[in-house]
């Protein structure tokens, strides 16, 4: 059984270490909130070595698993009904280039973090971590509220 106890105390020692190395500005509190990093760390067990890449990782994941959802907004796949569904309430033309730009911004960043997996490039990892959150804050999130909040509306229809 896991110390979640000092699994915590060792994440905020280490964001504090990989702050102050690597210089990014958001806090552990905005990171946590937008892309759930405590909870990654305590699911995994044990905070890395290099927990900013361990923080940049989640960032990461956090965005490809919605990118997997816009996509099949634009695409469904033909075997899965409700994707099909929900395909269709976004369907105009004005849904479909919200959806691709959203798309776009995160690919952007997911491509930012593999680029920094091959050239260990601090100062762009220190990029990575503050404009993702600023986009998550400023664009993604309050977007896909709205595309969330229009997806429930119509499954609640009959």
């Amino acid at each position: 059984m896991i110390d979640k106890k000092q699994i915590i105390r060792e994440i905020e020692e280490k964001f504090k270490d990989a702050k102050k190395e690597i210089g990014f500005e958001t806090s552990l509190e905005n990171l946590d909130s937008a892309f759930s990093i405590k909870d990654s760390v305590l699911s995994n067990g044990f905070v890395s070595d290099n927990f900013s890449r361990q923080i940049c990782s989640r960032i990461a994941e956090a965005y490809g698993s919605w990118v997997n959802y816009l996509n099949n907004l634009l695409i469904p796949s033909s075997g899965f009904i409700p994707f099909q569904t929900e395909s269709k309430i976004f369907s105009s033309e004005q849904d479909r280039k919200l959806v691709w730009s959203l798309i776009r911004g995160a690919i952007q960043l997911t491509s930012l973090n593999n680029l920094i997996n091959l050239n260990k490039d601090k100062k762009l990892e220190k990029d990575f971590i503050d404009s993702s959150y600023k986009y998550w804050v400023e664009v993604f999130s309050p977007s896909m509220e709205k595309i969330m909040q229009r997806s429930h509306e119509a499954w609640k229809k009959d």
